[in-house]
């Protein structure tokens, strides 16, 4: 196997990902918040799968769409410091003046107020000369000076279906999160397993302290996720885990040899912003399988930016998992935790 096909895999360098605790996934439910409040939204997971996600560089502004397979249905979060409105209601009518783009000539225009939201909805019949007949409510909450708008579409829209979309809403609650973290915070922060469902590949387990908090990135179907755990406060850390596997079934893909040249590869790729001279590859002893892993010091971090990484990566069954632990301390406690995930990730 040649190392063009390891290039395909996702490769998380020192500044691939800023560091924003704004998103969790526990407990059935998502969480989604910012750094700037200190209240967050929550719903039921049920089927939803995040698909998208992104940030303002000072970590202020957040945008993160959701799809629903069994509902088929588009949920997208759009959380903005409120410069141009104040109230909620205020919002919706600042949103119905200046709509999106892709809004084209809205039927069935409505407005109204559900659970804490001030809603409009209104009807799509077509976009670009294909008809979508695209039901869509955009619901607005502002909350210390923080605007909301929930954003909720389903495309060949059927009257009857009306009720997926007041149910979603109804389901979000507007959460204190010292309450949500309250309850963990009287227990001992043990290492506990967390099982993570693998789509046709079974599923990757793995050990990691309790208080942990995580989401999972899904881009489309039949791609492979990315995990994403870090801690419940602030941003010491954050640790990224994708699986691999072959789409081809090839042989060897995850043989000792090829999973080295994978971490080796990153580590050729990761040296000239590294202030170590030699990224050297290490071995970790698993019973089953293999895994190798390098470390590395950002030469220039950014402001924001992580300066320590562990970049690595483990053969087991028929998957290789990538894994990368970017940090702020040398001497974090996350260091051990994820060395020891190298020897007992595990496939179920």
């Amino acid at each position: 196997m040649k190392t063009r096909i390891w290039m395909a895999a996702v490769l998380f360098l020192f500044s691939s990902l800023p560091a924003f605790a704004d998103l969790s996934q526990e407990n059935g439910a998502f969480t989604i918040t910012s750094k700037a409040v200190k209240w967050g939204l929550q719903f039921p997971e049920g089927d939803f799968q995040l698909q998208m996600e992104k940030h303002s560089p000072d970590g202020q502004n957040h945008y993160y769409s959701f799809h629903s397979k069994k509902l088929q249905l588009n949920v997208s979060f759009t959380l903005e410091t409120a410069e141009k409105c104040f109230c909620s209601k205020e919002c919706r009518d600042l949103y119905l003046k200046v709509p999106n783009p892709g809004i084209v000539n809205p039927q069935k225009v409505n407005n109204f107020d559900l659970n804490e939201f001030a809603v409009v909805e209104f009807l799509v019949p077509e976009f670009k000369g294909v008809k979508v007949n695209q039901m869509n409510f955009s619901a607005h909450y502002v909350k210390d000076g923080y605007w909301v708008d929930m954003h909720l579409s389903k495309v060949q829209y059927q009257p009857g279906e009306r009720s997926i979309f007041e149910n979603f809403a109804k389901s979000v609650s507007i959460k204190d999160l010292a309450a949500i973290a309250r309850p963990l915070e009287k227990e001992p922060d043990s290492i506990v397993p967390r099982e993570f469902k693998v789509a046709g590949h079974g599923a990757l387990v793995i050990d990691v302290p309790r208080s942990w908090v995580q989401y999972v990135k899904q881009a489309s179907d039949g791609a492979p996720p990315t995990i994403v755990l870090r801690p419940r406060t602030g941003d010491e850390f954050q640790l990224l885990l994708t699986p691999l596997w072959s789409p081809n079934g090839a042989t060897g893909f995850n043989s000792a040899e090829h999973v080295r040249e994978f971490v080796s590869f990153s580590a050729r790729q990761l040296a000239p912003n590294a202030v170590e001279k030699n990224l050297v590859v290490e071995t970790i002893p698993r019973e089953k399988g293999n895994a190798f892993y390098f470390f590395a010091t950002d030469r220039a971090p950014k402001n924001g930016d992580h300066p320590y990484l562990i970049q690595g990566a483990i053969g087991m069954d028929d998957l290789v998992v990538s894994v990368s632990l970017l940090f702020r301390n040398k001497d974090s406690e996350a260091m051990d935790a994820v060395l020891n995930l190298f020897s007992t990730a595990r496939k179920k």
